[in-house]
Formats: C-alpha cells, structure tokens, sequence
C-alpha cells in the first residue's frame, strides 16, 4: 500500500535482515514498487538516492526532502488482479506463518497448490504452472530440512528452532514465489528460465 501511495522521494528502502535476506528484501521491494508503476528515476530514488540525500544533506528541511523523484503518473494505481493468483497468495503467505513458527502448513499449502490449478486455455495459465512447480520446490526444501527434525520415541517433541541455512532458503524461495503471484502484471523472466521437476 504505501509503494502504491506515497510519493518515491518520500520512502526509504530497508533490508529485511534478521527475518529474510538483502536480497530477498530487495526483491520484494523492487519487484511491488514497479508493479505499481514506479519508473526508472523512482527507483534509482527508492534503491539509494534517498539515502544519498539524507547522508549529504542532514540539514534538509520542508519541501527539499520530498524532491529526490517525481510522483508518477502511474505511482498510485495498485497492481493487475488475478483472483486465482491473490487467492494462492493469501495460502502461501499463511503456509510461510505457519512454517516460519514451526507448525504443520501441508493443509494450506495444498489450498495455494489448488487454487494454481486453472483451466489450461486461461491466460495465466503457464505462469500458474510455473509458480505452483516454485512452489513445489520451497516446500520440499522445507520438508528436507523437517526430516531432521523428527521427534524420538520417548522424547519430549521437538519445539520451535532457528531457521536452518536450508529451511530459510526454501522460505525464501516461497516468499519471492509469493511476490510473484501478487504481481501478475510483470514479467517472471528468472522464474522463467528455471526448471522446477520436483
């Protein structure tokens, strides 16, 4: 919401550290603020030249502040709608929650899986193949990673852990999954030259 309404020389891009990664946090960022129609001057503002202004000019007061981009025409429209898309992306981002915490996500993973499973003839058909494969892998990454972790008959049942090295790469994997389904209007080109056979 806030990419889709405030001015570009007005936000301030921050990594996502300790949750997600840089480049993870840079994806998101990147990929909503063009989704929303950001062009090119907004982004160089979003992805440093705010903060250049902050850090050379400490002393900025009233409207000097919000000048580093101009607020595009097509900066306050929210992004193209594909109700197959926004349905498996409220799952996953309630799959992602719940795996985060450690709890058991199969049921609403399959429920993000199932609403991906449109009519071949649609438009969206085979980016909607291609996301649900992406998915397919998170998930099997995290469930690789859930095998370790197996509760031993008599032992207490295995509690909350720290995301291991693997588990938040398949996290990560889910949540630019993620981003991808809730803007449908941009193209999917890394998505697009993998294959996901799993």
């Amino acid at each position: 919401m806030l990419l889709a309404t405030a001015p570009p020389g007005r936000v301030l891009y921050a990594s996502d550290p300790p949750y997600g990664t840089a480049g993870m946090g840079l994806q998101i960022t990147a990929r909503m603020a063009r989704a929303c129609g950001w062009g090119d001057s907004a982004m160089r503002a979003l992805m440093g030249g705010n903060a250049r202004r902050i850090f050379e000019r400490a002393d900025l007061s009233g409207d000097e502040r919000a000048d580093g981009a101009e607020a595009l025409p097509g900066a306050h429209h929210m992004p193209v709608e594909v109700p197959a898309f926004r349905r498996a992306a409220e799952y996953l981002a309630t799959s992602v929650q719940i795996d985060f915490t450690g709890g058991d996500a199969a049921e609403t993973y399959d429920l993000a899986q199932s609403a991906l499973a449109i009519p071949a003839d649609h438009e969206h058909s085979d980016r909607a193949e291609l996301l649900a494969g992406a998915m397919r892998v998170g998930q099997a990454i995290i469930d690789r990673d859930n095998s370790d972790a197996i509760a031993v008959p008599g032992e207490p049942e295995p509690g909350p852990r720290a995301p291991s090295a693997l588990r938040r790469v398949g996290i990560e994997l889910l949540v630019c999954t993620l981003t991808h389904l809730a803007t449908p209007g941009l193209p999917s080109p890394g998505v697009e030259r993998t294959r996901w056979d799993a």
